[in-house]
């Protein structure tokens, strides 16, 4: 997995090791793990501190059945979410900021 930040928001880039530097696709959908490798290469993880830090982001990006699975597994997305392009689960998760209610 690794962190990224863009301003003020954390994002998380995770990819099961099995898939890093491969390319997949699925009709017009592309995941090319080949080109962006360094966009999820970064440190190795078990799925609890992935969940962990998952839950920590505004916004994280998934490749892979451990990946996904461990989102899935701690509550955060349903299978309904998850895009398979290529034989590879995706899924990418947003957190909603809802301190503005009312807008």
């Amino acid at each position: 997995m690794k962190k990224h930040s863009a301003g003020r928001q954390a994002i998380l880039a995770a990819a099961d090791i099995s898939v890093l530097g491969k390319k997949y696709s699925t009709g017009a959908l592309v995941l090319d793990l080949a080109k962006f490798r360094s966009f999820y290469e970064g440190e190795t993880t078990d799925v609890g501190e992935l969940a962990a830090a998952i839950k920590s982001c505004d916004s994280a990006n998934l490749v892979g059945s451990l990946c996904v699975e461990s989102a899935i597994n701690a509550g955060l997305a349903g299978r309904e979410s998850i895009v398979v392009i290529g034989g590879i689960p995706h899924l990418q998760l947003y957190r909603i900021d809802d301190t503005r209610k009312g807008i």
